[in-house]
C-alpha cells in the first residue's frame, strides 16, 4: 500500500524516523518531503512550484495519508496536505499521543470527518494501517 506521510517540518527526524518504520512494515512511501526541505529558502519559484506539485500529486497517488501529530503542530504544509487527502476520497490517519489530538489541527472541525481515524501509539498504527491496506 502506497501512504504519505506528513508533518511539521520543525520535526523532520520525527518525521524520518516514522517514514523508515513504514516502511519497514512493507509499506511504499509515495514521497519523502523531508529530502529538500533544508533547501526551501535557497529554492528558485520555479522548484518551489514543482515541490508544490509533486506533493499534492503525491498525496493523490496514496492510498492512506499518515499525519504525524506533534505538540507544537503548527504546520500550514500539513493542514494543506490533510485537505488535498479528504477531497481525493484518501483515508487520513492522525497519529500521536492525547495531549497532540488537542493540538489545533487535531481539534479542527474536519478532523471529524468520517474518513479520519486517530491512533496513539505504534500498535495502534501498524493494526489500522493492516487494515487499510486489506481493503
Amino acid at each position: 500500500m502506497k501512504i504519505y506521510v506528513a508533518c511539521t517540518s520543525k520535526q523532520v527526524s520525527l518525521a524520518r524516523s516514522i517514514m523508515k518504520v513504514v516502511e519497514q512494515w512493507g509499506y511504499e512511501l509515495v514521497y519523502d518531503w523531508t529530502e529538500a526541505i533544508h533547501r526551501e529558502e535557497s529554492m528558485e519559484l520555479s522548484e518551489l512550484q514543482q515541490r508544490a506539485v509533486d506533493t499534492i500529486s503525491a498525496v493523490g497517488k496514496a492510498k492512506c495519508v499518515l499525519i504525524v501529530l506533534t505538540p507544537d503542530m503548527r504546520s500550514i504544509g500539513s493542514s494543506i496536505e490533510f485537505g488535498a487527502a479528504l477531497v481525493a476520497n484518501k483515508t487520513v490517519i492522525f497519529y500521536g499521543g492525547e495531549a497532540e489530538q488537542n493540538g489545533p489541527l487535531a481539534s479542527h472541525f474536519f478532523a471529524n470527518h468520517p474518513r479520519v481515524v486517530r491512533v496513539e501509539n505504534p500498535n495502534e498504527l501498524q493494526s489500522r494501517l493492516a487494515a487499510i491496506a486489506s481493503v
